[in-house]
């Protein structure tokens, strides 16, 4: 079954929290482990290898668990979005944490990066606002580049010019 997930690169990952557990009769341990200990390679190569992954009906520590772990194996910004205070742990996990302000109340909107009111909205925060952020810090970086590259042909000029005159750190008055 994940040999045929993986060849589909067009859908969604979507586990629940039974899914995340080993059952105490298949283990050796009487309280429960977690699947990510066990399965943890399968489940990374085949969770980076999809667009998105849905984690629901689990734990808030089993989220933040499958976050941490996206993360620390790619080394790649992870992107949570939750609507409720049980996604307080995967929201702060995350790299960028999107809260919704939603039934479930505010305390995942308090807690994230960003707050928006409906999931409708996601497209417009994605979408718009991140180009226009990624074209700012593009045109911010040049700037700083620009700026050193033009500080230090003023200062090569400079000392090529001045390099033989005289000068002197205290002038004698006569």
């Amino acid at each position: 079954m994940l040999d045929f997930l993986s060849a589909k690169l067009d859908c969604c990952l979507v586990i629940d929290g039974e899914s995340l557990q080993v059952s105490p009769r298949y283990s050796n341990v009487t309280d429960v482990q977690l699947c990510l200990d066990r399965f943890r390679t399968e489940f990374i190569m085949l969770a980076t290898q999809l667009p998105a992954v849905a984690a629901c009906r689990c734990s808030p520590t089993q989220k933040a668990d499958v976050a941490r772990l996206i993360r620390e194996y790619t080394k790649k910004t992870v992107c949570c979005i939750g609507d409720g205070g049980n996604d307080v742990s995967m929201i702060q996990a995350a790299d960028v944490g999107i809260g919704i302000v939603g039934k479930e109340g505010k305390q995942a909107s308090l807690a994230a990066d960003f707050s928006i009111n409906q999931f409708s909205y996601l497209t417009k925060l994605l979408l718009w606002h991140g180009r226009n952020s990624y074209k700012r810090s593009a045109k911010l970086s040049q700037f700083v580049i620009h700026r050193g590259l033009i500080i230090a042909v003023i200062q090569a000029v400079f000392s090529s010019i001045f390099f033989f005159a005289r000068t002197s750190c205290n002038p004698v008055e006569k």
